[in-house]
């Protein structure tokens, strides 16, 4: 779900005030939009006069032949529609966007009026009414003072629809915007439609060193240690025929490569085939997966699984909420008796402010995990909490901290309890983007785990850092 940037369009502060000026200043490139401005006042097409003016001002903010312009041009303006279009820019920021067609439609002129057609595409667009918001931001694009906008959410439309390319192809005209506005809001959803497509292929590679590989009891170090590097990568490939809404294909392959703990280098596989629905506010899933995972070059375990997923937008918050059902074939005659059900869910929110540049999550988890012997069987359940920050443009900073308690089914005759668990996890995390389709990742983990049998209390740190990458190959 791409988040929406409400503009302003009838003035950042009002229509009537003259706009922030560019950082360099260009009297020379604003004579050409005074000529235009002077042109249609005479014709009396205020609101493309209105606009020119305020191009003007971008680039020669002591234009006084301008600044007198744009005070004599507003007073001839319709208050009824000033009011309309000022009604329909609070609904939307609101999150309103019934109220905002409402609004629309007692404005004069409106079938004439770019702002207007540009204003109804995005309620459009949030209402999910995918091809009359096409409609209203096609007829936006055609007039200049809307063009820049409605080219900016066409290719957010487009990229909803799955079609990467014309959206990239849009964004680069948004891009290419006087107003900082949406230049900016274009240029960072850029990278992003060019990584996306109905195929495709996502990779990554990495290295981290882990202080605790076989969580040896908190004390007791095994006399070689326990720590070690290793060395990961993943594949994978997702089709979407129909773009983001419609059924998709996903494969993945993965492997790690110990330094020394050769019997826990790990490989699998996995695929699942599902549907998504991702329209206006609101994304759903559901898929049917299989996984196969090998421990030491020997098989080691079969899962499949049934997953649903849902999301709810709502100006700066979001809803979520995960579902899985799986069952675990252990191969392995040492972890056959854990085989058996499993069902998991997480519900949580989180709030993004200033367009998505910070993001706060709090999500609580709930999970029971059978197995063919009672005492292996285990119910599991706890908190966690998020934060994001994108201080500069390609960096983003995360924090997280997780706690949870786990409970077996049954007494253990064998440890002579009923194993209780708690644990905690902290993680630091670093990611940057290289160019339009690759990031560096870099993550800190802390691990501790509590149990009332002590052989299972550990403490581990893991460190890594991973080169990313996707592109959309259709």
């Amino acid at each position: 779900m791409i988040p929406f940037l409400f503009l302003a369009l009838v003035g950042a502060s009002g229509p009537c005030e003259p706009p922030e000026p560019l950082e360099l200043a260009n009297p020379a490139a604003a004579i050409p939009y005074l000529e235009v401005a002077e042109e249609e006042r005479a014709a009396g097409s205020f609101e493309t006069a209105l606009a020119a003016y305020q191009e003007v001002l971008r680039r020669d903010p002591t234009n006084a032949q301008a600044l007198a312009g744009l005070q004599a041009v507003c007073p001839a303006q319709s208050a009824p529609e000033e009011d309309a279009l000022a009604r329909a820019v609070a609904s939307l920021d609101a999150g309103k966007p019934e109220e905002a067609l409402e609004a629309l439609t007692a404005e004069p002129g409106r079938a004439d009026s770019p702002t207007a057609a540009l204003l109804e595409g995005l309620a459009l667009l949030m209402l999910g009414e995918e091809e009359a918001a096409a409609d209203a931001l096609l007829a936006a694009r055609e007039a200049p003072s809307t063009a820049p906008a409605a080219a900016l959410y066409l290719g957010i439309l487009s990229l909803r629809q799955g079609e990467a390319r014309r959206a990239a192809a849009l964004l680069e005209d948004a891009a290419a915007a006087s107003d900082p506005r949406i230049s900016q809001r274009a240029t960072a959803l850029l990278p992003h439609a060019q990584r996306e497509g109905r195929l495709v292929v996502s990779m990554r590679v990495g290295a981290d060193y882990d202080s605790n590989v076989d969580l040896a009891p908190h004390g007791l170090p095994e006399l070689e240690g326990s720590a070690d590097m290793a060395l990961g990568g993943l594949a994978a490939l997702t089709f979407q025929p129909l773009g983001p809404s419609g059924p998709f294909l996903r494969a993945a392959a993965h492997v790690r490569r110990h330094r020394r703990f050769y019997g826990l280098d790990l490989w699998g596989a996995g695929a699942e085939a599902g549907w998504a629905h991702e329209r206006s506010s609101l994304a759903l899933s559901a898929a049917l997966g299989l996984d196969y995972a090998a421990l030491g070059g020997a098989p080691y375990l079969w899962a499949p699984r049934l997953e649903v997923a849902a999301r709810e937008l709502q100006g700066p918050w979001v809803l979520e909420a995960q579902g899985e059902l799986r069952w675990e074939d252990f191969v392995d005659p040492a972890f056959v008796d854990y085989s058996g059900p499993g069902a998991s869910g997480r519900l949580g929110f989180a709030w993004q402010p200033l367009s998505g540049r910070v993001r706060l999550g709090l999500a609580y988890g709930l999970g029971y995990q059978g197995a063919r012997e009672q005492p292996l069987a285990a119910l599991e359940h706890g908190p966690r909490a998020e934060l994001w920050v994108r201080p500069l443009a390609p960096l983003r900073v995360g924090l997280s901290v997780s706690g949870g308690w786990r409970r077996s089914a049954a007494f253990d005759p064998t440890l002579q309890a009923r194993r209780e668990d708690g644990f905690a996890e902290a993680m630091l995390a670093l990611e940057s983007a290289l160019g339009t389709y690759w990031s560096v990742q870099g993550q800190l983990t802390g691990q501790w785990a509590r149990s009332n049998v002590p052989r299972f209390n550990y403490e581990r740190w893991v460190g890594g850092l991973a080169l990313v990458g996707s592109i959309g190959v259709l």
